[in-house]
């Protein structure tokens, strides 16, 4: 029986269906692909993508203990230092798991992993508990092309069910910090009493737990499953005293001129100078739904501002826009600083109200 390169396994052509079922170049997240399943033909088969086991032919490794980042061989030292990853359990071909070139019809080449994280991320300590959430970023679509925590079953229970863990750790030091989410299926996750901990020298892991742990809670015995994704930068930055920033953005001279307000609001009894203050015009593709991931068409520094107690101070500007416009995209103002997370608005096309 021969295949060709069509499935997107990286233009293979060949008569040996046992180079198409093990070929490197499949993409392990795909729904549908050759997984272990004893049948020669899965026709009228319900969910045999999901493998004998229930794991839709991924591997990784379960732990019943947290360990620490400082114990070789345990669970969070092997998370801090990148040595968990999941696999991909290819057919071997007989009788218990033959090779089926059907496994390939509904393959996705482009498939995402079940989760997708932000590289780095900016946490600014609240002073309300001197701590701050990490949100690291989307589960992907349960749908026909992806895989989905919802779709993989560890001893017959679907991942989904289990706690959205991180672990934060210091990179240079053994200082670290570890909490799941309150619900199942929340990516947020709320640490606190991190005031002393400013920087950049940090990094997030992350995992899932059968069980939720607080901060300062201890993991109970279950089953915990490194998250098959880089880790991201952190940043974390003291309270400023400005309150927030409201942003605008449009379109002064349709597709040609931005024109963006931000109003800096200090809500404290101090004075707020907010340092390094720029100004970014974002082009986000329609794949991309956080303006963080898209790419800067071009920046205008403001510089330091300084905004009196229990006061505003608004900050107009434009940019020149000379490109093609694209539609199938999304423009984007984005003003970042020393001191703030950076605050982003949409390009619209009405002018918001004026303000006297």
């Amino acid at each position: 029986m021969a295949e060709t390169g069509g499935w997107g396994g990286g233009g293979v052509t060949t008569s040996k269906l046992s180079v198409l079922c093990t070929h490197p170049n499949i993409n392990k997240w795909s729904k549908h692909k050759p997984v272990i399943y004893p049948a020669d033909v899965t026709t009228g088969i319900t969910n045999w993508w999901k493998s004998v086991d229930g794991l839709c032919g991924l591997t990784f490794n379960v732990y019943t203990t947290a360990g620490s980042i400082t114990t070789a061989g345990s669970f969070l030292y092997n998370l801090k230092n990148k040595l968990e990853s999941w696999g991909y359990k290819r057919p071997f071909g007989g009788q218990t798991s033959p090779y089926r070139q059907g496994d390939f019809r509904g393959y996705y080449t482009d498939a995402l992993p079940a989760i997708s994280v932000s590289s780095d991320i900016t946490a600014v300590i609240s002073s309300s508990d001197n701590g701050f959430s990490i949100y690291a970023g989307s589960v992907n679509a349960d749908n026909q092309y992806n895989i989905s925590f919802n779709d993989i079953e560890y001893n017959g229970v679907k991942l989904d069910t289990y706690y959205f863990g991180v672990l934060i750790y210091n990179k240079s030091e053994n200082t670290y910090f570890t909490a799941t989410s309150n619900t199942v299926g929340d990516l947020t996750v709320r640490f606190t009493n991190m005031r002393g901990y400013i920087g950049s020298n940090w990094a997030c892991a992350y995992f899932l737990s059968q069980y939720p742990k607080t901060q300062t809670g201890s993991f109970q015995t279950g089953n915990l499953i490194a998250i098959d994704s880089d880790h991201s930068n952190l940043t974390i930055k003291d309270t400023p005293a400005l309150a927030e920033i409201t942003l605008d953005a449009w379109w002064g001279v349709k597709y040609t001129q931005v024109n963006y307000r931000a109003i800096f609001t200090n809500e404290n009894y101090q004075t707020s100078t907010v340092t390094n203050v720029s100004a970014m015009l974002i082009y986000n593709p329609q794949d991309k739904l956080d303006p963080a991931d898209g790419t800067i068409l071009s920046t205008s520094s403001i510089g330091t501002i300084v905004i009196d107690a229990t006061s505003s101070q608004m900050e107009v500007g434009n940019f020149t826009y000379t490109g093609s416009y694209d539609s199938t995209g999304w423009y984007y103002i984005g003003i970042k600083s020393d001191q703030l997370s950076t605050k982003y608005a949409l390009v619209v096309m009405d002018a918001p109200p004026i303000i006297t």
